[in-house]
Parts: structure tokens; C-alpha cells; sequence
């Protein structure tokens, strides 16, 4: 498995066939996305504060703007923060389906210091559907990633980092994705933003495909939406780079201005309340 940034020929691949995705900002309750599939567990150590995180002041200040999934290292006794002593939690992704050998994944970490200078230890493992349902406890699944090397696996402080690699080794699998925190001496935050995975779709035990419709396209200054409550629309051009994105849209029907996009080929990602879907555009 190779990090890599993605390349312009990476996306052209993606374009001449039927482009599909999938992407989570977090941006929501941790009802919403509980109810699309992830999932916080804790493998020891007993944390309260796992969940998803508003826009803070510390958070926006290492680069995060909008909410973010997160563990924390302490409890909060009486509005104090109480260091957590032998930590280990995870943030679980739903399965996700690799389409092919084009599959890419790509996500932002953070840590946030509380109090003093803190740092965030953390590593990412990908699994098979068939070993997550085989380790359907915490004691079991603590098992499962004790015994494998991670994926990906750095200290952060107060910072984010950007992280892809491809996926062709689980070409045709259904994966999930753990983000693992583990014991740290002092108290951080933890955070996982803009989860996206190219030439995938979620598995049909977690989340079914929306059904979107949109014309015209090509376009030139708008584009109609149709689906069932769409929730958040997205442009991403040939570099990989989010040049246009709505959120909070909540409506079946939307109509979304792209005059201010220069001629070319997008991926455009539309959220809704059944999920996510993404398809490809020309401004023309």
C-alpha cells in the first residue's frame, strides 16, 4: 500500500468511467452519524468525551473549520478535565466497498492540547467486513489490532496532517476503516475530518445509495439537484481540491450556482438524509 498525493491522471482514470465515492465531513449530531454507520467503542479505559466536535476556537485555530469526529483523552469532573490512565478507543467506519484497483483514500487528523502541550498518538488500520464481524467485541477486536501492524500511525500536536493512500490491495472487498487513540500523559482531543474514499460505495448492510438526479449538464451558471433532503453539495476538480461546497441545504430540489468554476470536469459529491453519491460534471 503506497501514500501518495493524488494525481491529475488519478482523477482522469476516475472520469472516464462512472465515477463513485464515498465521503463523511462529520458534519452533524452523533446520532446522524451513528445512523450512517460509524461507530465510537472504546477498547478500554472507560472516555466519556467521544463524539463528534463543534468548530472551537482551538479547533479552527490548527485548521479544522467545520465539525469533526474526536476522542479525548480526560473526563470532565466538574467542568475539569480528569486524565484518562490506560486509554485505548476507536472511531469505526460502516463497511465500504472498493471498487477496483483505483481505490483512494484520503482524510485529515488532528490533535488539540488542553491545558498544558499535549500530543495525540494515534494509528489507522483497515480490516475486512468479514474480520470486524468476526471480532464483535471490544476485548476481540483490541485482539485483532494488537496483533497487526497500522496502516498509518504518527504523534501529532496541535496540528493536522493530511493523509492518502491507495487501496488496490482490497480491490472488490468490503473494508472498514479504525482510527485508534491510544494512552497519552496528558490531556489532547483527537480529531478525524474530510473522510473520503474514491472507487468505493458503502456496503448494502450500512447505508443504501441515494438516487440523485441533476440537469443540465454540461452547465454553465446552474445546476438543479433532485433527491430526497439533501443536505450538502460538493465540487472537487481535477487536483482533488474542493473548489465549491453548500451545507445545511435540507431541501429536495436545489438549484447550486457554478458560474464561478472555469471550464472543465468536476466530481460533484451531493449528502443527503440516504446517503452520498457522487457524479461527474462539465462546466461548460
Amino acid at each position: 500500500m503506497k501514500k501518495l498525493l493524488l494525481s491529475a491522471a488519478a482523477l482522469l482514470t476516475l472520469f472516464c468511467g462512472q465515477a463513485q465515492s464515498y465521503q463523511q465531513n462529520f458534519e452533524g449530531s452523533h446520532n446522524d452519524i451513528f445512523n450512517q454507520g460509524w461507530r465510537f467503542v472504546n477498547l478500554e479505559g472507560s472516555p466519556q468525551n467521544n463524539g463528534i466536535y463543534s468548530p472551537t476556537a482551538s479547533i479552527q485555530a490548527i485548521g479544522i473549520q467545520g465539525s469533526a469526529a474526536g476522542m479525548a483523552t480526560f473526563n470532565l469532573v466538574n467542568q475539569i478535565p480528569t486524565h484518562i490512565t490506560n486509554l485505548d478507543c476507536v472511531i469505526i467506519s460502516p463497511a465500504i466497498q472498493i471498487n477496483n484497483a483505483d481505490g483512494f483514500v484520503n482524510y485529515t487528523t488532528g490533535s488539540v492540547s488542553i491545558g498544558s502541550n499535549a500530543s495525540s498518538h494515534y494509528s489507522v488500520y483497515i480490516i475486512t467486513k468479514a474480520q470486524m464481524d468476526a471480532a464483535n467485541t471490544p476485548a476481540a477486536l483490541k485482539t485483532l489490532l494488537t496483533a497487526r501492524p497500522a496502516d498509518d500511525e504518527a504523534i501529532i500536536n496541535n496540528e493536522t496532517v493530511g493523509t492518502g493512500f491507495d487501496l488496490a490491495d482490497y480491490a472488490g472487498e468490503a473494508i472498514h476503516f479504525i482510527f485508534r487513540l491510544h494512552n497519552s500523559p496528558t490531556n489532547s482531543i483527537f480529531l478525524v475530518d474530510d473522510f473520503k474514499v474514491t472507487g468505493a460505495v458503502l456496503g448494502t448492510d450500512d447505508v443504501k445509495q441515494p438516487k440523485v438526479s441533476i440537469y443540465p449538464n454540461p452547465a454553465a451558471d446552474f445546476i438543479t439537484i433532485n433527491s430526497q433532503d439533501i443536505e450538502e453539495v460538493s465540487f472537487t476538480d481535477m487536483n482533488g481540491r474542493t473548489v465549491l461546497s453548500k451545507k445545511n441545504i435540507y431541501t429536495d430540489n436545489y438549484n447550486i450556482e457554478i458560474s464561478g468554476l472555469s471550464q472543465g470536469i468536476y466530481l460533484m459529491t451531493v449528502t443527503t438524509v440516504n446517503g452520498i453519491t457522487t457524479q461527474k460534471v462539465v462546466k461548460s
